[in-house]
């Protein structure tokens, strides 16, 4: 009786493991669900485009993306034309954006890897809530509030270091200050070189499925 006592009680701890493990924050479900929206990619990309544009001329300028566009655009063009962005096994990313936050999910392939019996009936989500705000002319402070596998909490401090030097990687500059005693990730954004315009991002706002960015560009002397 007791030895199955023991089996019960380790195949609940398996089972809620296994659940925790599987689990999906709702957003993620919920966009994957759906089919791409190449209409809504397309503004991602012409609106990302007229930015670009606009902010290589001397100027004031400005943009918005809505939700809805960014995970069209992630879920449709990202893997197809920009497949290096993301770290290898990460895949499917989504965001949901608030009020100061952003969350962000994606299905983590090789990150964690699981035994085969396994793999083929859980998918693991990674899972992060940033709350981002302009530390700055041109620096974007980003506090990690939680992070998860499934339902399970991983270490914030290693996954803000791994962050840091993947964006290192794609050419950013990354520090990570404490600030009142917790340790933030700040992105300092690029501006241009010598005899290049002078970009400053001056305002960057993420509202209830909207992020808001806005600056001006001066030419050199």
């Amino acid at each position: 009786m007791g030895a199955l006592i023991v089996l019960g009680s380790a195949g609940v701890a398996a089972s809620g493991g296994m659940l925790a493990l599987a689990h999906r924050p709702g957003f993620h479900a919920t966009r994957g669900s759906h089919a791409p929206d190449p209409g809504a990619a397309r503004r991602f990309i012409t609106k990302a485009a007229s930015l670009r544009d606009a902010a290589s001329r001397s100027g004031s300028w400005d943009q918005a993306f809505t939700e809805q566009e960014c995970n069209a655009w992630l879920a449709d063009d990202l893997p197809h034309k920009h497949p290096g962005l993301l770290p290898a096994g990460v895949v499917e990313p989504r965001v949901r954006l608030g009020p100061g936050t952003v969350d962000i999910a994606a299905v983590l392939t090789e990150v964690f890897p699981l035994p085969a019996w396994l793999a083929g009936a859980i998918r693991p989500v990674g899972s992060l809530r940033l709350q981002v705000r302009l530390a700055g002319v041109g620096r974007v402070e980003c506090r990690l509030a939680s992070a998860h596998l499934g339902a399970i909490p991983l270490p914030k401090g290693r996954l803000l270091h791994a962050a840091a030097d993947r964006l290192r990687q794609l050419g950013l500059t990354c520090d990570i200050p404490r600030v009142d005693g917790q340790s933030v990730l700040v992105v300092t954004l690029p501006t241009g070189g010598p005899g290049r315009p002078s970009m400053r991002v001056a305002a960057l706002a993420v509202g209830d499925g909207e992020v808001l960015v806005a600056g001006s560009t001066v030419e050199p002397r």
